[in-house]
């Protein structure tokens, strides 16, 4: 008889976000073999099925359990200043990739940019919550999300233009920029912000939801718990290893 594991940490959401990393690493590996490498290969992903109902999907899952996370953390200002240098170092280093290339590969706001603000802003609100007595945090966490959402909607019936102020908001106010990687607020930060919501109600004691998860199904996922786990080591470092291996491959001629 197998035994089940009782656990108290949260697997599920390490396996979740191990997924949706997994899924997105995919999607890196098909587009570079189609636009880096120039195979006539995978030209579907340029479709808006595949877009919305393919990968808005994952980009949901991660979202939503990064948003989830905040609850676990117990310095989440430390967490955001942490990822906001890191977003600042990606964002220098695609930007000398860009000079030095004579390209448009920069990365102005993508999903770091996004982690990291919405990590500060939910550390602010559990400050004024714990030192100042703030109240109808969830109701604001609730409006938050919904306007975030919602401004897309609006946004998206404006004429495309370029404003380096407003190019974090939504996707409009980037036209004509050539980036690598992009992710705006509109909607993207409303389901971090759910997410987020989510942890407070349901994750309060930090705790997995199923405790009596069956060995068979937790031995199943543990390579989806071990990218969840080092999430970020896998987004910063994939690309580059993907690229040296598609490149090799094309040295020696067996792609290409």
């Amino acid at each position: 008889m197998i035994k089940k594991l009782n656990t108290s940490r949260a697997f599920e959401l390490d396996a979740l976000r191990g997924l949706a990393i997994i899924m997105m690493i995919l999607h890196h590996l098909i587009y570079d073999l189609r636009y880096v490498i120039g195979l006539d290969v995978f030209a579907w992903q340029d479709s808006n099925f595949f877009i919305d109902w393919i990968r808005a999907p994952f980009v949901f899952i991660f979202l939503f359990v990064s948003g989830i996370c905040c609850s676990f953390s117990k310095n989440n200002f430390l967490r955001s200043l942490k990822m906001a240098i890191v977003a600042v170092l990606f964002s220098g280093v695609f930007f000398a990739v860009s000079v030095i290339t004579d390209s448009e590969m920069y990365v102005y706001f993508n999903v770091l940019h996004l982690l990291a603000l919405g990590t500060l802003g939910y550390a602010l609100l559990s400050y004024l919550e714990k030192k100042h007595s703030l109240k109808n945090i969830n109701a604001i966490l609730i409006f938050a999300g919904v306007i975030f959402l919602w401004i897309a909607y609006p946004l998206s019936r404006l004429d495309p233009s370029y404003n380096p102020f407003l190019l974090p908001l939504f996707e409009g106010f980037a036209a004509g920029v050539g980036m690598a990687d992009y992710m705006p607020l509109a909607p993207w930060f409303g389901m971090f912000i759910f997410g987020a919501l989510f942890g407070r109600l349901y994750y309060q004691n930090k705790q997995t939801r199923f405790p009596n998860c069956h060995a068979n199904i937790r031995t199943a996922i543990i390579p989806f718990e071990f990218v969840g786990r080092n999430s970020l080591m896998f987004y910063l470092f994939h690309q580059p290893v993907l690229l040296a291996l598609l490149y090799l491959l094309q040295f020696l001629g067996i792609i290409g």
